[in-house]
């Protein structure tokens, strides 16, 4: 209904990644090593905000972690609208295959940097241009650190989702 004036991408030296989702718990798991190891890498660099996981918040092995319940959706999507990078992994489910492409259109409206799953997002997010379809632990990590060192790349990626939500 609205597209948000964009306030993130404040540090280009610190990024924040965004984990918002109810039940998605299975869905990340394959991904918390490679997540870990980026993270362990990237000390204060890169930071999460993660939102009613508490399973995933827990396994994060980083101090630079914020932990949120569930939240009315106006705070919600003004959380998600400072966070740089949205992570929307989905595994191939019969329950997954009936979501919507709702997280990158919020996350789009807010210029956030999207990776995301095939299932899903893989008919809306257009890899490398909007987003990035992220199939395997090894993507995820490759993504992280190519954001990391190339904060300017990552934000081209958020100005292009910003850009589809506002055309579509």
């Amino acid at each position: 209904a609205e597209l948000p004036d964009p306030v993130n991408f404040a540090d280009p030296q610190r990024l924040t990644l965004f984990l918002g989702a109810l039940r998605r718990e299975q869905d990340i798991a394959p991904f918390l090593p490679a997540l870990n190891q980026v993270l362990a890498e990237a000390g204060a660099r890169l930071a999460v905000e993660v939102l009613f996981d508490r399973a995933t918040f827990d396994a994060l092995a980083t101090p630079h972690k914020r932990f949120q319940g569930i939240l009315p959706y106006g705070e919600y999507r003004a959380l998600m609208g400072r966070c740089d990078i949205a992570f929307l992994p989905l595994n191939d489910t019969p329950f997954n295959n009936y979501k919507s492409d709702l997280k990158f259109v919020e996350a789009g409206a807010h210029r956030l940097a999207v990776l995301a799953s095939p299932v899903v997002y893989g008919g809306t997010v257009q890899d490398g241009t909007t987003g990035l379809i992220i199939r395997t632990a090894e993507d995820l990590r490759a993504a992280l650190r190519r954001m990391l060192a190339q904060p300017d790349a990552a934000r081209a990626l958020g100005d292009a989702a910003r850009g589809w939500v506002r055309q579509h």
